[in-house]
């Protein structure tokens, strides 16, 4: 699994998560003392295809940090099944 870390501050987090509908959210402390959360999909919701835009501003935050993104277009193409 490949991610990255923003600073996100404490009064956006309400505001993305009304953008990230489908998943939750939940707290955890990184081995440096770091409190984090990530996002997980509910289990319990149809997976629709995402909006270009969407996936678009995926694909570039991958290229940007150079991480691989052929599992995110992997997923794209299983979310029209």
């Amino acid at each position: 699994m490949f991610g990255v870390f923003w600073s996100i501050p404490d009064q956006e987090i309400a505001s993305l998560d009304l953008k990230e509908d489908i998943y939750h959210h939940f707290y955890f402390t990184l081995n440096t003392g770091v409190k984090v959360f990530s996002y997980t999909m509910n289990k319990n919701v149809e997976v629709k295809p995402p909006e270009l835009e969407y996936l678009n501003k995926v694909l570039n935050g991958y290229k940007l940090f150079d991480l691989p993104s052929q599992d995110v277009k992997l997923a794209y193409y299983k979310s029209f099944v």
